[in-house]
C-alpha cells in the first residue's frame, strides 16, 4: 500500500529496484551526468555557502564509496487548490521516469521519461515565473547506510535527477505559449538533482513539426 509524503506526493513503499548501479543509469535510463550531479549535490549540501562554481571545480576531486541508489519509475503529485486544501477529486498527477524493457512476450515496452515543471524556489500557484521545464530521468533515493551527510544534514527523502531546458521567454504572438528547447553546453545536456518536492506537475511539450512531421518520429523517441 503507498505511503503518502506531506504535503504533496505519494510514493510506493518500495522502490521499484533497489539497488541500480550507475553504470545502468548512465546506459538504460540515459543519466550520463549522475555521478556528476550527485557529487554536485552532496558538495552543495556539505558547504551550503559555496557558489555553483566554485562546487563545480570541487567536484573532480570527490570521491564517491557510492555507486547504486534504489530507484523509483513513477511518482504521484496531488495538484491542490490555491488555498492549498484538496481538490474533491482523488486523482494524482503521475510522472514516470523508467527505462525500456521486455514483456513476457517479447515485446518492448519503450522507456518514459516525463518532463516537469520545476520549482525554482519562487513559483506561485500559477504562472511559469520562477519555474523551469526539465526532463526527469531518474527519480531516487539515497541508501541509509551511505553516510554521505553529517548526521545534522537534513537531505530530501526523494530526489530526482533532471535534464533542463531553456528558460521560458516570450510568448509567440500567434499562439500565446512559450518555446523551449533542451539546453546544450559543451555539447552536452545539462543536469541536475534536486529535492523530488520542487517538482509542480507534469507537462506536455507540443513538436515544432514545421512544415511536417519527420516520419521517424513517435511518442517514445520524439524528446
Amino acid at each position: 500500500r503507498p505511503v503518502e509524503t506531506p504535503p504533496k506526493l505519494k510514493m510506493t513503499k518500495y522502490p521499484s529496484a533497489k539497488a541500480v548501479s550507475f553504470d545502468i543509469l548512465h546506459q538504460a535510463y540515459s543519466a550520463t551526468m549522475f555521478k556528476h550531479a550527485l557529487t554536485h549535490f552532496i558538495i552543495q549540501h556539505q558547504i551550503p555557502d559555496l557558489t555553483y562554481a566554485e562546487v563545480e571545480r570541487f567536484v573532480p576531486s570527490r570521491t564517491l564509496t557510492l555507486n547504486k541508489v534504489p530507484v523509483y519509475h513513477k511518482a504521484k503529485f496531488w495538484l491542490g487548490h490555491r488555498d492549498n486544501s484538496r481538490m474533491q477529486s482523488d486523482e494524482y498527477d503521475v510522472l514516470h521516469a523508467h527505462p525500456s524493457h521486455e514483456g513476457a512476450d517479447q515485446s518492448i515496452t519503450p522507456g518514459q521519461f516525463d518532463i516537469a515543471m520545476v520549482n525554482l524556489g519562487h513559483g506561485g500557484y500559477i504562472g511559469t515565473e520562477g519555474y523551469r521545464v526539465a526532463q526527469v530521468k531518474v527519480i531516487f533515493s539515497l541508501p541509509k547506510n551511505a553516510r554521505l551527510f553529517a548526521q545534522t544534514t537534513r537531505i530530501p527523502q526523494y530526489l530526482a535527477y533532471v535534464e533542463w531546458f531553456t528558460p521560458f521567454q516570450q510568448r509567440h504572438p500567434a499562439h500565446g505559449m512559450f518555446k523551449v528547447q533542451r539546453l546544450l553546453r559543451g555539447g552536452g545536456r545539462p543536469a541536475s538533482i534536486i529535492p523530488l518536492t520542487q517538482i509542480r506537475r507534469s507537462v506536455h511539450l507540443i513538436p515544432d513539426f514545421g512544415v511536417s512531421a519527420p516520419s521517424t518520429w513517435t511518442s517514445s523517441n520524439v524528446l
